[in-house]
């Protein structure tokens, strides 16, 4: 089990609704499995997305979204080449949450820092038999250098603050992948846009001076949002060139599901799931050369 943060013991009050965290009797007391059930509680109900559980328990076996009947929108999941061989999402890229990480990531208000350590550090402690297997955790690395577009690194920071947390149970690598350049944004582009940026500049600027962190290691990537998966692509593909045996994705929130997009094995796209796995089997795991784990990575 995750400690709780030190200080006095934990009041009986009910916590505050997410995102009033500031002034919940809770904040920096509980184990953070009490933010992360808070948060539960806090999101807008209806939705089938799959967003928090494991992969294939509702929908797809690679991203978790809901797919109804046909592929998943994501055009990735349906990849062999995709690098990555499941995708976790603690939340929705909406409401409350989405709020907070713009808060937190381009007006860089440090207080959700912690906040969102904590509901990452909760995730991790209730779904610990899923991940039991993965060695490291590895953020998804910023550019600080010459000409850097930001002054500094969100998800770096917030897995130093996870990493205080789950320390006991998981290493953290900070720095254990590096980005060597700036690279151009990716939002708001085209999809052929943005492979042509993640195959290009984005994945001349990784690199992993320290092979030996992660040779044979099963690697948890760690970034705030999956957009779809090309970003993880290349850093999966980089941590494969470098020795790690597999490579998977966490991220604090993805889109919302956008529901089916083609019939299933739709070849002109790369579309399709393939073969479906039983339920709670998310695609790769455990399993060497098999899709969204290729061979000699990405």
């Amino acid at each position: 089990m995750i400690p709780p943060t030190s200080g006095p013991a934990a009041p009986h009050s009910p916590p505050s609704r997410f995102p009033d965290c500031g002034r919940c009797p809770h904040h920096g007391v509980a184990p953070p499995g009490v933010c992360l059930a808070c948060f539960g509680r806090s999101q807008a109900s209806g939705e089938e997305s799959g967003a928090g559980e494991p992969p294939g328990r509702r929908g797809c076996a690679a991203c978790g979204q809901v797919v109804g009947a046909g592929a998943c929108s994501n055009r990735w999941c349906g990849r062999a080449d995709r690098g990555w061989s499941v995708a976790f999402a603690i939340g929705l890229h909406q409401g409350p949450l989405r709020r907070v990480i713009v808060d937190y990531k381009y007006r860089r208000r440090l207080r959700w820092a912690p906040v969102l350590a904590r509901l990452v550090a909760g995730w991790l402690e209730s779904h610990q038999p899923w991940l039991d297997d993965f060695d490291i955790i590895v953020p998804v690395p910023a550019y600080l250098g010459p000409g850097a577009r930001r002054s500094w690194d969100p998800v770096g920071e917030l897995a130093c603050q996870v990493a205080a947390l789950v320390g006991p149970l998981w290493e953290v690598g900070i720095g254990t992948v590096v980005k060597t350049a700036d690279t151009p944004p990716m939002t708001g582009r085209s999809w052929a846009q943005r492979l042509a940026l993640a195959e290009g500049p984005l994945r001349g600027s990784l690199g992993v001076p320290e092979p030996r962190r992660v040779e044979g290691a099963r690697v948890l990537v760690f970034d705030d949002v999956l957009t779809e998966g090309a970003t993880l692509r290349e850093v999966a593909r980089c941590l494969m060139d470098a020795g790690a045996a597999e490579v998977a994705g966490l991220a604090l929130t993805r889109p919302p599901s956008r529901g089916r997009l083609q019939s299933r094995g739709d070849a002109a796209t790369g579309q399709g799931d393939g073969e479906r796995r039983p339920a709670g089997h998310p695609v790769g795991f455990g399993r060497r050369g098999g899709p969204g784990h290729p061979a000699g990575g990405g």
